[in-house]
């Protein structure tokens, strides 16, 4: 886990026998700005975070536990920083370090972790610690508030650990660390304790972009893709086939797309993998075009490939490479996209139906595209939100929602396919409502290549 990006911590004002001088350092003795973070810091003269480390290890060794760590992260920093200047904000952090100099229990670590980060560790069981968190997070805001620095009020997020028994020092301020994601994402401003249920999702997520890094760099077979026809209800045979990414790892074991590829887009990774599988789609549909199926292949392309000013080209070249006429190729956007109304996204979007794809708004009915935006965009068609159409038979909200947008797709030219059918009352009621198009298990599950061939032949 890479430490600093969210943090947590713990304290307590009963301190019990035996815990030492815990090493608070807010004198100034070393210039060396090597040691900032393996001796102490410069600027508010408190130790850093290898000493910090240091500290707490010896403690734990010496089985001085329950230890509780508060990880505090001061509030749009950046903000207070660009707003300002460098110097004010150096000296908002020196405020912070005098602070906590005077407010924590006698007997705790205090150190600068990282920025504005600043991690508090003393002995105190979790209910105290919990408590002096919120204490010592509420009385450094009032006190930094009451310095008036430039006018602003600042305010601190908290996150609490305790290690009832540990034997690593950096494991517990790793839980730490991961309340104060917990404490940032709840909307800041707050303590919260650490929680094991957020804090497995959150290091699976971190250990997702690990993962995914070192499969793109070895190509990992692992990472394929399986394709799900789109029935005609006019013939009830398939009309076009949506490639699908699917990733099984070894250790994590099936991988969702939304966690993959939003980890991908989190990393910058979404270019690479987008490549890849877009190469591996083709691949794919060469497998059954070569049987004698020109269906029309789906592919679905990221908001953020959208703002890659290269990607439209690279795509183009990738189907010239594969000798695939542009008219067989549609690619899925989502609704997200029509939000920002970036320029760049909108020239990306031109390259590409000027060089003859087809767009497909996918998830249709779930954001805010208006009547202009679909025809700014030249979509050739949009897919119906799975999110209604398996509450069709349970909905009469749900129907209304479909029977407008399949309505609306037939007003503007525009193709209309239903996703996520699963069973035939759902079916049957898309039938009724004339849409003229379907996806989903109840049709066919997602396939390999070949099976795909196979089945069409």
């Amino acid at each position: 886990m890479t430490m600093g990006s969210c943090s947590a911590s713990r304290g307590s004002t009963s301190i019990p026998p035996g815990c030492g001088n815990w090493g608070l350092r807010v004198e100034h003795q070393d210039t060396n700005p090597e040691l900032t973070l393996t001796g102490h810091d410069e600027l508010t003269g408190l130790i850093g975070r290898g000493a910090l480390f240091k500290q707490l290890q010896a403690r734990i060794d010496a089985g001085a536990l329950p230890i509780s760590v508060i990880f505090l992260e001061l509030d749009h920093f950046s903000v207070f920083n660009d707003s300002l200047g460098y110097p004010a904000g150096d000296e908002m952090l020196r405020v912070v370090a005098r602070r906590l100099a005077v407010e924590v229990p006698q007997g705790a670590i205090v150190a600068r972790f990282d920025g504005d980060q600043f991690v508090v560790a003393v002995c105190a069981d979790l209910a105290n610690g919990v408590r002096l968190a919120r204490h010592l997070a509420e009385r450094i805001s009032a006190k930094i508030e009451a310095e008036r620095l430039s006018g602003l009020h600042v305010t601190c997020s908290v996150g609490v650990s305790v290690a009832e028994s540990a034997s690593d020092a950096m494991e517990v301020v790793q839980r730490a660390d991961l309340a104060l994601c917990q404490a940032k994402r709840g909307g800041r401003n707050r303590v919260c304790p650490y929680d094991e249920v957020f804090a497995a999702s959150r290091l699976r997520q971190q250990r997702l972009v690990v993962e995914l890094e070192r499969a793109l760099d070895s190509r990992d077979p692992a990472i394929n893709m399986l394709f799900q026809p789109i029935y005609s209800l006019e013939d009830d045979r398939p009309c076009a086939v949506e490639a699908l990414a699917r990733w099984d790892h070894p250790q994590l074991g099936a991988v969702s797309p939304g966690e993959f590829i939003a980890a991908a887009e989190r990393t910058g990774k979404i270019h690479s993998l987008g490549a890849q599988l877009f190469r591996l789609a083709i691949l794919g549909r060469q497998v059954w075009h070569a049987a004698g199926s020109p269906l029309l292949l789906n592919i679905n392309v990221s908001p953020l490939q959208l703002h890659n000013p290269d990607f439209a080209h690279q795509l183009l070249d990738l189907l010239a490479e594969f000798e695939v006429p542009t008219a067989h190729i549609a690619c899925e956007i989502t609704e997200s996209i029509l939000l920002d109304d970036d320029q760049r996204s909108l020239r990306t979007v031109r390259t590409l139906t000027d060089g003859g794809l087809r767009l497909v708004l996918d998830d249709f009915g779930t954001g805010y595209a208006s009547l202009d935006t679909l025809m700014r965009y030249q979509f050739a068609g949009v897919k119906v939100d799975q999110r209604f159409v398996r509450d069709l038979e349970v909905s009469a909200t749900a129907r209304a929602i479909v029977r407008s947008a399949v309505t609306l797709a037939r007003e503007l030219g525009l193709t209309c396919t239903a996703e996520g059918v699963e069973s035939d009352g759902v079916l049957n009621i898309l039938r009724d409502l004339g849409c003229p198009s379907v996806q989903g298990r109840r049709l066919c599950e997602p396939v390999y290549a070949e099976n795909l061939r196979r089945m069409l032949a």
